[in-house]
């Protein structure tokens, strides 16, 4: 049941499986231990099985343990991923409780560099400017370049099931599925040997001026970076006159009044940002 909102209610094996190529699961207010036991294990039976797809890393902030990102790949793809980081940052109580703040993972896929951040951001109504800097403060710290080491995408007992997998695929070995091979492309066919040596090519900025704030930012410091979480921007107006403007089904007052679009119009969060179109109600 509890993946049924992740895949339409699609819950069968293989039902997912041609959707997509990395499937990322961001989690705030995460459960205990114990309810989330088998969770990305059953995210891996729905998307097509083991055979299939890979876990391959889970990061968690700490303490707490409420906010989560699981990123899932198909796993003959997995070799063309380098690069390999995780990080986490506090925007809760005293900035080290793990109530509030991000966690995310970025890697290089046959040379684009990817990111993609999970939040929860300060609650309640009027809580616009800190939630603002909460953002900036996640953007100007996850991924800033310090010196962060690359880490490995399979334990010891997961590495056996990917070589098993991919001899059995004609894939490569175990090596082709760790995060120190890089492969710059994809082989046209299952199978055709890649020149390890071919020198990866310069990856386009595409955000390149965009952002105007100076330093380091993941907003613009990736080809595709991903934001998702429960940022908890809140349509703008007390409940009685919301409640009423969603009953009209008066979608276009909401949407002026929508916190986010507010303060990114207007450059003080989120600037530059695309989101998706809002077909939904709050």
């Amino acid at each position: 049941p509890m993946l049924a909102p992740l895949f339409d209610g699609r819950t069968t094996p293989g039902d997912a499986e041609s959707a997509c190529d990395v499937f990322v699961v961001g989690v705030q207010e995460a459960p205990g231990k114990k309810e989330m036991e088998g969770f990305s294990d059953a995210v891996v039976h729905a998307l097509g099985g083991f055979s299939k797809f890979a876990h391959l890393d889970a990061v968690t902030l700490d303490p707490g343990g409420w906010i989560q990102l699981h990123l899932f790949m198909r796993k003959k793809l997995v070799k063309y991923v380098s690069d390999f980081k995780v990080d986490a940052v506090s925007c809760g109580i005293g900035k080290v409780y793990g109530n509030k703040g991000a966690v995310g993972v970025s890697f290089s896929y046959a040379g684009a560099s990817m990111c993609f951040l999970n939040a929860h951001l300060a609650a309640h109504l009027e809580k616009v400017k800190q939630r603002n800097a909460d953002y900036h403060r996640i953007v100007k710290t996850m991924f800033a370049p310090k010196g962060r080491k690359s880490r490995a995408l399979y334990d010891k007992e997961n590495a056996q099931v990917a070589r098993e997998t991919a001899d059995a695929d004609g894939w490569g070995g175990a090596d082709d599925l760790t995060s120190e091979r890089i492969y710059p492309t994809a082989p046209s066919q299952p199978g055709t040997p890649i020149d390890p040596t071919r020198p990866t090519p310069a990856t386009p900025k595409m955000f390149g001026g965009l952002f105007k704030k100076k330093g380091w930012s993941a907003a613009d410091g990736f080809d595709l970076c991903v934001f998702m979480g429960d940022l908890n921007y809140r349509v703008e107006g007390n409940r009685t006159a919301v409640d009423k403007v969603m009953e009209l089904g008066m979608w276009e007052v909401m949407h002026a009044n929508d916190q986010l679009a507010v303060e990114r119009n207007a450059g003080r969060a989120f600037a530059g940002w695309c989101e998706a179109e809002l077909t939904f109600p709050p």
